[in-house]
């Protein structure tokens, strides 16, 4: 599991490398700019913000787990602290336990050591559900004959299994 700060100094030694983002968006008057260039760079700045929405839930799953499992220990045992919280930040009960099960997916698939902690940058949120939603076994030759190949991708609940055959 990645590390998690455990004190304010830590908290605030994992946050120095962090900096706003920042794009160049193109001139949505500039006729210069082909339809091509002009989708190309919006597609890519929102691409940055998908990957950043999926650490920031991530996050934010972990931050309500951590929450809800200290009310657990030291609340009331109704998980009306929690509750509150939650109130208090306008998070709906739902959306939290979408959070904490979001957060539990990464962390069981890094823990498990299916992801690299570093990798979850390169996935959209929705891509990285879909992967998480499924345990892939992944079947590979390594003495193909030729260099061409086709993928043959079949689905079985709850498996999803990639084989690379020769052609």
């Amino acid at each position: 599991m990645a590390e998690v700060p455990q004190n304010p100094a830590e908290l605030a030694e994992a946050l120095k490398g962090f900096t706003d983002i920042n794009f160049q968006l193109p001139d949505p008057e500039d006729e210069q700019i082909p339809d091509f260039d002009f989708d190309k760079q919006v597609d890519n700045a929102w691409k940055v913000c998908d990957r950043f929405d999926l650490q920031t839930d991530i996050w934010r799953g972990r931050i309500l787990r951590t929450v809800r499992d200290r009310e657990k220990k030291g609340g009331d045992g109704r998980g009306t602290g929690f509750l509150n919280w939650l109130k208090e930040r306008e998070i709906g009960k739902s959306q939290a336990y979408s959070l904490i099960e979001l957060a539990k997916s990464a962390d069981t698939l890094i823990e498990q050591g299916d992801l690299d902690p570093d990798s979850i940058k390169n996935f959209s949120k929705r891509a990285f559900v879909e992967t998480a939603k499924s345990s892939p076994e992944i079947l590979l030759n390594n003495s193909l004959p030729t260099p061409k190949t086709y993928l043959n991708i079949s689905t079985q609940q709850p498996k999803c299994k990639l084989s690379i055959s020769p052609t």
